[in-house]
């Protein structure tokens, strides 16, 4: 089974390694679009394996999601286009360390062609999850079989595009559950919690509809109490990962 991987990406220096690590067991190649980024994220991508290659935005720096997976994903499957499947992880997302094992398992036995995984949340160190509300109940498609035709992707109401997910537009996709999980590190410090927090702000001239993406400072000075209730999330759940791995997170097998 041959596998693609794809990421878009904007100054992840912090992670992009070890996400890029964690994806290489399971893809053949890797393409990254780089966005802009003012950190060393495109040299940290290109040093870590010959079978990563970084493509520079051609676009203005503004923010448009649908615009820049469009032109990923159709650049890369002409890049390589014998690949059967496609994984799209974002910079600050590591694979578990059976997720590529469990991932080629999926796709050989699966009748669908998306496939959806467990997003589990670190929350102020590595050692911690966060898992009220949409932290506790996020799972999303993040692979998908090669599209054989150009793909676009959904324009939304939020700022940029934003939102848009990552799949292609298209009424045919078959998605999947896996017990593949994928640890997600932005939220984990709480200084870049607030930097995304006010980011999503400025952006979005929609956030109200996302309760002005409140649930992402919970806790944090600045932010809700640690006991709301939010729209989205709260009160705030913290559970350390062993004992998440060992009780409802069994089926999962951990970081790298």
């Amino acid at each position: 089974m041959e596998w693609l991987g794809v990421m878009r990406v904007k100054n992840e220096a912090r992670y992009i390694r070890e996400s890029l690590l964690s994806q290489l067991p399971l893809c053949k190649h890797i393409v990254v679009f780089d966005d802009h980024s003012t950190d060393h994220t495109a040299d940290i991508a290109i040093r870590t394996s010959p079978k990563v290659e970084v493509i520079d935005s051609p676009f203005p720096n503004t923010l448009d999601e649908a615009r820049d997976k469009e032109f990923l994903v159709n650049e890369a499957m002409d890049m390589w286009p014998s690949s059967k499947w496609i994984l799209f992880l974002d910079g600050d997302e590591v694979l578990e360390k059976d997720g590529p094992e469990k991932l080629n398992a999926a796709a050989r036995s699966t009748t669908g062609n998306a496939l959806r995984m467990k997003i589990l949340y670190y929350w102020n160190d590595r050692d911690t999850l966060r898992l009220d509300g949409c932290y506790g109940r996020c799972d999303m498609p993040r692979a998908f079989v090669a599209p054989d035709r150009k793909v676009t992707y959904t324009r939304t109401s939020w700022g940029g595009n934003m939102h848009c997910g990552q799949l292609p537009a298209s009424t045919g996709f078959d998605v999947r559950d896996t017990s593949v999980a994928l640890w997600h590190y932005s939220a984990m410090i709480a200084e870049e919690r607030m930097v995304n927090y006010q980011w999503y702000n400025s952006v979005d001239p929609n956030n109200q509809a996302e309760d002005c993406y409140r649930h992402a400072i919970q806790g944090d000075p600045g932010g809700p109490s640690t006991g709301a209730t939010l729209k989205h999330a709260g009160p705030l759940r913290l559970v350390p990962v062993t004992d998440f791995l060992a009780g409802e997170g069994r089926q999962y097998s951990g970081r790298r």
